[in-house]
């Protein structure tokens, strides 16, 4: 009897143990149909996966204004709930340099960033672009993204960013990771660039 009772007890517990993951996918599955209604939202899980799975500090997500069909995209805006307010030239940064490439591009080392906190830096100091009394809002609300972004340059020991490809094979997109969390110092990884 005690065997049938232990039994029993087994089954019920295997069974309200699917029960549960069931329950848990169920909810999973209602909340990601929610983000797809609300893409900050979404952005900001992606994100925050991303940084989780990769051990990053931090990731951000920018999308390319598709403003200029002939010359391309001219300006990444990051997104996500959460996200700074960023408004950069495609030519600028980690994320800058995927648009360029539109390949992985991993920095490992602080040396490996430096000249992209030079050109920020250089951009920052109104080299590129006109700022001021006479400068449309879109031009000052640029500067101050830059300036911002030239400040999380400078604290970066490592980073990495991946586009985001459409189907007919355009970035639309990037992801850029920040600060490889333990690993000794090394950077992120060809395998951490294969989970992404």
């Amino acid at each position: 009897i005690i065997k049938a009772a232990v039994s029993g007890l087994a089954v019920a517990i295997a069974q309200n143990d699917l029960l549960n993951q069931a329950s848990a996918v169920t909810q999973r599955l209602m909340d990601l149909s929610r983000d797809i209604e609300e893409p900050d939202r979404l952005f900001a899980h992606i994100a925050a996966a991303s940084a989780r799975i990769c051990r990053a500090e931090r990731c951000l997500i920018f999308m390319l204004d598709d403003s200029d069909e002939l010359v391309g995209p001219r300006w990444m805006r990051a997104v996500g709930a959460g996200a700074p307010s960023l408004v950069l030239p495609c030519s600028l940064g980690v994320a800058g340099s995927v648009v360029r490439t539109g390949g992985i591009t991993n920095f490992r080392t602080r040396n490996d960033i430096k000249p992209l906190v030079d050109a920020a830096e250089s951009m920052a100091a109104g080299e590129n672009l006109a700022t001021g009394p006479g400068a449309t809002e879109e031009a000052n609300e640029i500067m101050a993204s830059v300036l911002r972004y030239a400040g999380m340059l400078r604290g970066l020991h490592s980073a990495m960013a991946l586009p985001l490809i459409l189907q007919d094979g355009r970035v639309t997109g990037v992801m850029e990771l920040a600060n490889k969390r333990g690993g000794g110092g090394s950077g992120f990884t060809s395998a951490d660039e294969r989970a992404l």
